[in-house]
């Protein structure tokens, strides 16, 4: 992965500052850039005046803070003008080269215990002195109104609240550095464009109640996000066009967008498009009247926009975008792009992004092809198929085994423009889907590789129907996003002689609710697959499924009995802990009678109802 480290000059006055330097040299370092100041300028054999000028000349962005001190004045024979500061010729020799300049002035209100330059009107000698000292102050709110003029400074109030500023100012700047170093990095050469993935929308009045419900209930969306909760804490970058946040499917959302693409290159007149807007909604968007929530609600979106006005990208827009992806810390890419070149750059990129724990999902593409498009030919990459409404897969899209998993593709409902809905048809919203999913399962599971997370989405969900018209060339799944968050856990959990399980919040107790059905089924598909599970359940069943789902079942009595080898019994009962089973619970789990809609999980620390689980081994 190409990387740049950018040397950024700090220019001060120094013993009054020497908190704030501290701070912002710290605060950079965390950035993984690296600080010019003086301290490290070591013996140099020149005058300090041209000292700083090679420094600041060689150094890529100055940052200076003004607090309540003009500092050294260099006299006409050390080559100043016995006029200005050494802080102030530092600026003047930055901008003169073009450098970007942050300014930080302290505000003045602000409580200050540091050095004031009239506090040496109290040291003074002499009237000279004295004269001397009203100068500096006079000269400083003079550069003071300079920074002004020729900065957008920030004030500050504290060396804690200046490192959080500079870190928040240098953040776009830095990104322009990795999008610039990302690029040099890949030969124009090998660039040829990609177009996004898509089929043109069909406007229509989309609603909760009808096909937006039905494909989320098709994947078994519902239960996923029940399962997982919220996607918080989760980043997703979407490569993409601008999306339009005033949305009211986006407004609020942890959203923020960054023009990935060459200077040449971007409009001032730039437009958001439906098909980002879509796409940005489809993966975190609030719910409103018109459509249900994003599948990652509540994960943070980075938009990296690389689209031209024909909705075409660049090959190194792409790849830089993937950089500034991994560079902003995204755990999950959709990519809704595809071509039909591949190069060996591309292919490097991602599986350098796998092997940094990057899940890059892409779209199989909408040609009817036998294989899929690239880059999600590529086999560190996701592949989505699109399928449709009846479980087929969709006429348009790619197959082959190279596609990891399909999601609806047919008349998803999105949203477009700034108020308005939409149904888009296409594998990139297959993408966005199964990106979505991959949000949830590393919610769940954030130490979940991207080798783990495509074996995942590949082995769960039903097979594709086979169309008559349109045969299916290779066994396809179709996504079952419930199946994929469930088993991105890990079924058993720590030992129980590594140490006592935290307890689990009273926002997951009550989170965690599933039918008698749902939990039987859960249980009985571990046990089948992994005996070191069955034989957890059996001897230690209650720990065993509160590690599972990451609850709690309080005083709640778990009993699991071996009726054949073949055959084991679950009872969670409505009695406290200290009392044993009662001979009609045994009478239950005898015959296994209970009502399949009961609640079998707790709430609060007491169980809805008595549940018996009959699990078929």
């Amino acid at each position: 992965m190409p990387r740049t480290v950018s040397d950024i000059f700090l220019s001060s006055t120094s013993r009054d500052l020497q908190p704030c330097r501290a701070k912002v040299s710290e605060m950079v370092a965390r950035l993984r850039q690296t600080t010019i100041r003086m301290e490290t300028f070591g013996a140099k054999p020149n005058k300090p005046l041209d000292a700083c000028r090679e420094e600041v000349q060689k150094c890529d962005a100055l940052i200076v803070i003004v607090g309540h001190r003009y500092g050294w004045v260099p006299a006409e024979e050390d080559g100043g003008d016995g006029l200005r500061s050494i802080t102030w010729w530092e600026v003047g020799w930055a901008l003169d080269a073009h450098k970007p300049v942050y300014a930080f002035l302290l505000e003045p209100n602000a409580a200050w215990n540091g050095e004031r330059e009239q506090d040496q009107l109290l040291t003074a000698t002499s009237d000279d002195a004295a004269v001397q000292v009203g100068r500096a102050v006079r000269q400083l709110v003079d550069f003071r109104e300079y920074l002004g003029s020729h900065t957008t400074y920030e004030l500050f109030t504290s060396a804690d609240d200046l490192a959080g500023k500079v870190a928040t100012s240098l953040h776009d700047w830095l990104l322009e550095q990795a999008v610039r170093a990302a690029r040099a990095a890949y030969s124009e050469s090998e660039s040829p464009k990609l177009p996004a993935v898509s089929s043109e929308a069909r406007l229509a009045n989309a609603t909760t109640s009808g096909g937006d419900l039905y494909w989320r209930e098709q994947v078994h969306l519902l239960s996923a996000q029940r399962l997982s909760g919220e996607a918080a804490g989760v980043r997703v970058a979407l490569i993409g066009g601008k999306a339009d946040e005033r949305h009211p499917a986006l407004v609020g959302a942890s959203l923020k967008q960054f023009d990935v693409r060459a200077t040449s290159r971007r409009s001032d007149s730039d437009q958001a498009d439906d098909f980002t807007t879509g796409l940005a909604a489809l993966l975190v968007g609030a719910e409103t009247p018109n459509l249900s929530r994003g599948v990652a609600f509540g994960a943070d979106l980075l938009v990296l926009q690389v689209f031209d006005e024909t909705s075409f990208a660049e090959t190194t827009d792409v790849l830089a975008a993937l950089h500034v992806a991994f560079t902003e810390g995204a755990q999950v890419v959709c990519l809704p792009l595809s071509g039909e070149s591949k190069s060996v750059a591309e292919a490097e990129l991602y599986s350098d992004l796998a092997a940094l724990g990057v899940v890059v999902v892409c779209p199989a593409g909408n040609d009817g092809a036998s294989s899929p498009a690239f880059p999600a030919a590529y086999p560190d990459c996701v592949c989505a198929g699109a399928s449709d409404a009846r479980g087929y897969l969709a006429a348009f899209s790619n197959r082959g085994a190279g596609i990891t998993t399909t999601a609806p593709g047919v008349g998803v409902s999105i949203a477009v423009g700034r108020d308005r809905y939409s149904t888009q048809t296409g594998t990139a919203v297959s993408c966005a889907i199964v990106a979505g999913t991959a949000a949830l399962m590393l919610r769940q599971n954030a130490a979940l590789r991207p080798s783990s997370v495509r074996e995942i989405l590949r082995s769960v969900g039903d097979d594709l129907r086979e169309s008559p018209s349109l045969p299916t060339p290779s066994p396809l799944k179709l996504l079952n996003a419930y199946d994929a968050v469930a088993k991105s856990r890990d079924p058993i959990g720590p030992d129980p002689g590594d140490g006592p399980r935290p307890e689990a919040s009273k926002e997951q107790i009550i989170r965690t609710r599933m039918t008698r059905g749902a939990l039987q089924e859960l249980l009985a598909k571990f046990a089948k697959a992994n005996p070191k599970y069955r034989r957890a359940l059996i001897n230690d069943p209650k720990g065993t499924i509160e590690k599972q789902l990451n609850t709690t079942l309080g005083s709640v009595t778990v009993k699991a009995l071996v009726d054949t080898a073949d055959t084991v019994h679950v009872v969670i009962p409505y009695r406290a802990a200290s009392v044993e089973l009662s001979n009609a619970d045994l009478e239950r789990v005898a015959g296994g009678k209970q009502d399949i809609t009961a609640n079998c999980l707790v709430l609060g620390g007491a169980a809805v109802n008595d549940t018996v689980m009959q699990l078929n081994l």
